[in-house]
């Protein structure tokens, strides 16, 4: 199947997307008409259906490749990155019964290491820089509650942060707070769910600028997103996307207006402008 896209405008109408799928589904060939210069990829999958190869092409050209390996339960445990025909950067990622050690080497250099561990919803999990421990990160759950807090701390043992979710009896986190060192609330975001889809989001910046939006979702009987909605909490409207599908629950239209808030709604537009996509289904 073939999917081309078109940004619909006043007078004209500009192909901007093409992708490609297999039979089972998988994107396999993408092409970006608006970018400069042409930009497209092309994907490769194992018989599990796991990408196996991702290969970005500029002006006929290839520019990097991305190869995956995976373990017996399809877990990337080996992640290659090539510019051309040279290895940059490699990321390893080590499972055990209780975690995992992800290694990240660039030019054969290990640069950064993650070390996780998980008892239940608990988890300590260890940042290192160039093999220097530079953060900790301790999550202790609340089982009675269903709340997780996590503490953050530098190399030094100093407590940097402190982050509280809450969670529904679902685990859809329903609140998540973020504390400083001395425990002043920095931000928070509340969120509601119907039939477990999140269908509202209202947060609060109490730092820098003190933003506050409401994020708000509407769906179809099919649970397709047709409405994404900014508003401040007095109501006004600050960007909105709407989304049409088909009779297969296929997306073939997407309009709306965008302000660009640093949750920016997903397409292919420039901040504080109108957009309009038609999507063509190929089969």
């Amino acid at each position: 199947m073939k999917i081309k896209t078109y940004q619909i405008l006043v007078d004209q109408k500009n192909l901007v997307y093409e992708e490609l799928y297999d039979k089972s589904g998988n994107l396999i060939h993408y092409i970006d008409y608006i970018s400069k210069p042409q930009t497209e990829k092309k994907y490769e999958y194992n018989e599990k259906g796991l990408m196996i190869q991702e290969i970005e092409i500029v002006n006929n050209t290839v520019l990097n490749t991305i190869t995956f390996d995976y373990d017996n339960q399809g877990r990337i445990i080996n992640q290659k990155l090539f510019f051309q025909n040279d290895l940059y950067e490699e990321i390893t990622t080590t499972y055990n019964d209780d975690g995992y050690i992800r290694i990240i080497y660039q030019e054969g250099k290990e640069v950064e290491k993650i070390e996780k561990t998980e008892i239940g919803k608990n988890s300590n999990i260890k940042f290192f820089d160039e093999e220097i421990l530079i953060e900790l990160q301790i999550c202790n759950h609340d089982t009675t509650n269903n709340i997780s807090t996590t503490e953050i701390y530098d190399n030094n043992e100093h407590l940097l942060a402190i982050r509280k979710q809450q969670f529904d009896n679902r685990d859809n986190i329903i609140k998540f707070q973020e504390f400083n060192e001395n425990g002043n609330l920095m931000s928070e975001s509340i969120y509601e769910f119907e039939d477990n889809l999140i269908t509202k989001e209202t947060y609060r910046d109490y730092i820098g600028r003190s933003e506050e939006f409401i994020f708000i979702n509407k769906y179809d009987s099919s649970k397709n997103i047709i409405l994404s909605e900014t508003r401040t909490l007095s109501n006004d409207l600050l960007d909105f996307h709407h989304r049409k599908y088909d009779s297969r629950n296929k997306l073939i239209a997407e309009s709306g207006y965008s302000r660009g808030n640093f949750n920016a709604i997903y397409g292919t537009y420039l901040s504080n402008e109108e957009f309009h996509f038609e999507h063509e289904h190929i089969d």
